[in-house]
């Protein structure tokens, strides 16, 4: 009966951290914090530009774009801006911002898998409001979150590719194909917005990294484009946008939080623009600066602002932008407070992501005496069905010493950098946490063989314990912890909820520790069941045995 309290601790640890999984990686793909933004129509002021054309580079690097020629010079023409993404930093995020000019905590795209569509407002429906026109060509990411916005302004063409392993050898000559055609699409006629992808970069990135040779010639091929693009724009009438949706590590990859992956450059350059102004800012303030140049309102869910300092403003329009931005900037704070519970007051000035830090603040006091009934609650049972089990105390020590020394030696260096951008490729997720899962079960399995030949050794008279109750114990208290510390995850980062996602690192931190106890306790009930099996056999034998005795 002794052992029923393992059994049902690790069965517990097992379901729980399952469980727990599950509901993680559905709230990650379908995360939609249902912000709701009512559009007041604001006046920007008179258009500065008579259409602008958005080049988007998917993967470039900042530090690639400075060996970019034709860019430079446009640099030196325009407005040299460096940018910061938004979190997770992956394509479909990317595009979701520089068209709502909202990061993923308002719009709520966190993966490229998720297919929804966005109902917030864009800059697309914004040009379709003031009876412009838009031609879009490039990833199908554009149809998917914008389709009803493009097919209300213009037409879309679709560009050719799929990522994975190898693609870049299998479809490079398709894809740039693909991106010649997209960008003579967009100029095939006079259009208030464009916006054409160059997506063989990031093909090359992904496959060869981002410092590679393949990578570079293939941003050398895009700037090659880009030269074609602006021979075919009237700049001293129109304005070009040339930025990307997110940058690469070294090795290749995005997704995460390391800086490589989150600068990128952006350069806008023609009418309307400064010329030779150097400035920072966020990918968010794409979409408002671009509503500021056609002189449409700008767009209601917009968290960026208007870069003033890059537009060639007289007094009069610049109030009337500063003006149009306060009252933008009011309505998107009051719905933000509004759907976390907030109360804003009219001419209150707090930035979103405070509100939000603070929803979240709010949230981890409300849970913290759940957080604390839960560890205390696991800790308790797992003790106590340790304590009934009289697994010998020294061997579970030398178990837990050996379970210590494999993490901080080579076992440990083993594990897989915590983030997005170590994945690299969709097809390479489900490896990477069955990496973890299988580390996990090495770690689990060889502290509980330890601990089961510790008490062997240790051994000085007959034991009151056996293997069994050695290897359960040991399972049970590393399922146990492990379950702690995602439950203190839980509490620390406000995991499940509704209205606010953590940074993508602890995303993967937290699922490959809820992964980590559900194969911990998987192992050790497997385990347990082989040494059954093996105490059963080795009893039937001694009673033959008795049996045969004369």
């Amino acid at each position: 009966m002794k052992r029923i309290g393992l059994v049902a601790g690790l069965l517990l640890c097992a379901f729980g951290s399952a469980a727990f999984a599950s509901r993680m990686w559905e709230w990650v793909l379908n995360f939609d914090p249902g912000f709701e933004f009512k559009h007041v129509p604001v006046s920007t002021g008179s258009p500065l530009s008579k259409g602008v054309t958005i080049l988007l580079v998917d993967g470039l690097r900042l530090d690639a774009s400075r060996a970019m020629p034709t860019l430079d010079v446009l640099r030196t023409r325009g407005a040299d801006i460096e940018a910061q993404v938004g979190t997770p930093s992956f394509s479909r995020p990317g595009r979701a911002t520089v068209a709502v000019g909202a990061l993923p905590a308002i719009h709520g795209v966190t993966t490229n898998r998720q297919k929804r569509a966005i109902q917030l407002d864009n800059i697309l429906r914004r040009v379709g409001a003031v009876g412009g026109t838009c031609r879009v060509a490039g990833s199908k990411i554009w149809s998917s979150l914008f389709g009803r916005d493009i097919e209300r302004c213009g037409v879309y063409r679709e560009g050719e590719g799929k990522e994975g392993p190898g693609a870049f050898v299998r479809q490079v000559g398709e894809v740039r194909a693909s991106q010649e055609a997209g960008v003579a699409f967009v100029l095939e006629k006079p259009s208030t917005l464009r916006i054409a992808d160059i997506i063989s970069t990031d093909f090359a990135a992904h496959e060869y990294g981002g410092t590679s040779a393949e990578y570079h010639a293939e941003v050398q091929r895009a700037d090659a484009l880009l030269a074609q693009l602006v021979r075919g724009l009237d700049l001293a009438k129109e304005t070009l946008v040339v930025t990307a949706d997110h940058g690469h590590r070294d090795e290749g990859g995005h997704g995460g939080e390391e800086a490589n992956v989150l600068a990128i450059p952006t350069v806008m350059v023609g009418a309307g623009i400064r010329p030779g102004v150097v400035a920072k800012a966020s990918q968010a303030d794409i979409a408002p600066t671009v509503a500021a140049l056609l002189g449409a309102s700008l767009p209601t869910a917009s968290s960026g602002r208007p870069l003033e300092s890059i537009l060639a403003l007289d007094e009069s329009r610049s109030a009337s932008l500063a003006s149009a931005a306060a009252e933008q900037r009011a309505g998107f704070e009051r719905a933000v407070g509004e759907r976390l519970g907030m109360i804003v007051h009219p001419g209150e000035r707090t930035d979103w992501a405070s509100r939000i830090l603070a929803h979240r603040e709010a949230d981890k006091k409300r849970r913290l005496p759940f957080f604390i009934l839960l560890a205390v609650l696991i800790s308790a049972l797992a003790l106590a069905a340790v304590h009934v089990s009289r697994a010998r105390g020294s061997a579970l020590v030398v178990g837990s010493a050996a379970l210590i020394a494999c993490l901080l030696g080579p076992f440990g260096a083993s594990i897989p950098a915590m983030s997005f951008s170590s994945i690299n490729y969709d097809e390479m997720l489900i490896p990477f946490f069955i990496r973890i899962l299988t580390l996990a079960a090495i770690a689990c399995l060889s502290a509980a063989l330890i601990a089961v030949g510790a008490g062997h050794v240790f051994r000085r008279s007959p034991a009151p314990d056996s293997p069994f109750d050695r290897a359960g114990s040991m399972g049970l208290m590393l399922s146990g912890a492990l379950l702690v510390v995602t439950a203190g995850w839980w509490w620390e980062f406000d995991l499940l909820s509704p209205l606010t996602l953590p940074g993508p690192d602890r995303l993967v931190q937290a699922f490959s520790l809820t992964l980590a106890t559900l194969s911990a306790s998987v192992t050790t009930l497997v385990l347990l069941a082989g040494l059954w099996l093996i105490e059963t056999a080795r009893r039937s034998r001694e009673a033959a045995q008795r049996i045969d005795a004369p």
